[in-house]
């Protein structure tokens, strides 16, 4: 499993598409299946490019989260050739007795 998380200072350089291309490539130089969890995965320019080039390697199973409207519209859905899952979670209001606490 490679587990990235680019809003991370720490993972500041993982931000560029090539480093974080070879970083996930790095991990995974074998045939067993690896899981690539990519949080915050519109921090890297052109990222689609960098999952539609893990695409090609059968052996990674790919996600990613993301919180910018890009990533839920429509547009990058042409840009990646996969099925996009749309994930919504149920917004639920802070009740007033623990706004004050």
């Amino acid at each position: 499993m490679v587990t990235v998380n680019l809003d991370d200072f720490e993972n500041k350089a993982l931000r560029n598409p090539e480093t974080l291309h070879q970083f996930v490539l790095n991990r995974c130089n074998d045939t067993d299946t690896y899981y690539i969890f990519i949080d915050e995965v519109q921090m890297c320019k052109n990222f689609y490019e960098v999952l539609t080039s893990f695409l090609r390697h059968k052996n990674l199973d790919i996600y990613v989260t993301g919180s910018n409207a890009f990533l839920l519209s429509g547009e990058l859905a042409t840009l990646l050739p996969v099925i996009i899952q749309k994930f919504t979670y149920p917004y639920y209001p802070i009740p007033h007795e623990q706004k004050t606490a």
